[in-house]
């Protein structure tokens, strides 16, 4: 199976389940070639789908849309890939599955008209509203340009169709940032510092797998946006410190904790499912830090005291699940999962999770409630409800604005 038919199968699962193409192309150790085709995909599929009735009268079922997509992708977003090629092997995956003569030849008119009129197609696309030029759900440029502003929405959109980095954070406490780079330039590793950051996170030429890196083995770096850094810095985390990181995988921030703490006190890195503390696990072995432990728990519902031998917790940590709105670049195919209908289940869940956590918090004992959104129902509509607690401060982020990942936190302190 070459790469084309491999990203034509994750984008087919992907647009049939509104599933998480990078689990996908994890399973499949997918080359930069397969990435950058599934990934760009999932960026521009409101665009490619207007491109699409561009050129075909009726909606075409699924197997033929996601071989559609991918083939009209490369046409027009990633020029690197000669025309003819593109469409030769588009046609050939139809044949390799048995496609019909019909079939074959419908998918080689489509494509071929597509190259013929791109140049119209493109200067068509320039006069579409924002959420079809950007490819963004209508719904989200509604609450965006209502929220921010039509310059900044653009801005947003713009910062979000533009393919992400891989951002690293050095172990501090194990190596300084000095001979982290030191090391890098010795295998010829390219790399920029982060702009805001600095001093603690590096930015990753494209295409170099992290596993390659020197220091993987030996825990000498994890893997995390810079955004990670406010929630943890908010928590005012001193040594001897008992935390809980309560919905912690893939456990960024718990290692971050870990290292603040620097060797005394502990981390307990809970979440409610068990497939999602395997990669925590993993994180934690890698890092070798002795002073975290995992448990499974529902952070809504459960009495978390449990996990910590009956005990209150000195400082909590709550990065809740949410809509993702803030990380919509490195997470193209949440945009398409937005409703309005799973905003207000996450707003529910998420006021379960703090009042819930807020039970198990010692009295003046300090919560960050942290989300990857840029949803105000997700972030200050929380506080309003709060009682018996001090909110001490918050902080917002806006990925186009301060170079990092769209994110809130908030600093409450239990009275």
């Amino acid at each position: 199976m070459n790469d084309r038919e491999i990203a034509y199968n994750i984008v087919l699962k992907m647009i049939q389940t509104s599933g998480f193409p990078e689990k996908e192309m994890t399973k499949v150790n997918a080359s930069p070639f397969v990435r950058e085709l599934v990934l760009g995909t999932a960026r521009q599929l409101g665009t490619l789908r207007w491109i699409i009735g561009k050129l075909v009268e009726e909606p075409p079922a699924p197997s033929m849309e996601a071989l559609m997509l991918t083939g009209l992708y490369q046409i027009f977003f990633m020029r690197k890939s000669e025309d003819y090629a593109v469409v030769n092997e588009t046609v050939n995956i139809l044949e390799g599955k048995g496609a019909s003569k019909n079939q074959k030849g419908f998918m080689n008119g489509v494509l071929r008209n597509a190259v013929r009129r791109r140049t119209f197609i493109e200067i068509d696309l320039q006069k579409q509203p924002i959420h079809i030029k950007y490819s963004h759900p209508d719904i989200l440029i509604t609450r965006w340009l209502k929220a921010f502003g039509e310059r900044n929405t653009i801005n947003l959109c713009t910062w979000n169709n533009t393919p992400s980095f891989t951002i690293i954070h050095p172990a501090l406490h194990k190596i300084s940032m000095e001979d982290f780079k030191k090391s890098l330039d010795e295998v010829d590793i390219k790399y920029t510092e982060h702009p805001t950051f600095g001093d603690e996170f590096l930015i990753l030429q494209r295409g170099i797998s992290v596993t390659k890196l020197p220091g993987f083995e030996e825990g000498m770096f994890s893997v995390q946006d810079p955004a990670t850094v406010n929630a943890v810095r908010m928590l005012d985390i001193h040594e001897n410190d008992v935390i809980l990181d309560a919905c912690a995988a893939p456990g960024g921030k718990t290692i971050l904790i870990a290292e603040l703490l620097n060797g005394t006190g502990s981390v307990i890195a809970s979440d409610i499912y068990e497939d999602r503390l395997i990669p925590l696990r993993q994180n934690i072995d890698r890092m070798n830090l002795t002073n975290v432990r995992l448990a499974q728990a529902d952070a809504a519902r459960d009495n978390l005291a449990q996990i910590n031998e009956g005990n209150l917790f000195d400082k909590i940590l709550l990065d809740v699940p949410c809509s993702n709105t803030g990380v919509i670049r490195r997470r193209p195919d949440a945009r398409w999962n937005f409703t309005n209908n799973k905003l207000k289940k996450l707003v529910n869940l998420q006021g379960h999770i703090l009042k819930n956590a807020l039970t198990y918090l010692k009295p003046g004992g300090l919560l960050v409630y942290s989300t990857c959104s840029i949803e105000s129902e997700e972030n200050e509509g929380h506080l309003k409800r709060l009682d018996g607690v001090e909110i001490m401060s918050t902080k917002s982020t806006l990925p186009f604005k301060d170079k990092i990942d769209g994110s809130f936190t908030a600093l409450i302190k239990k009275l």
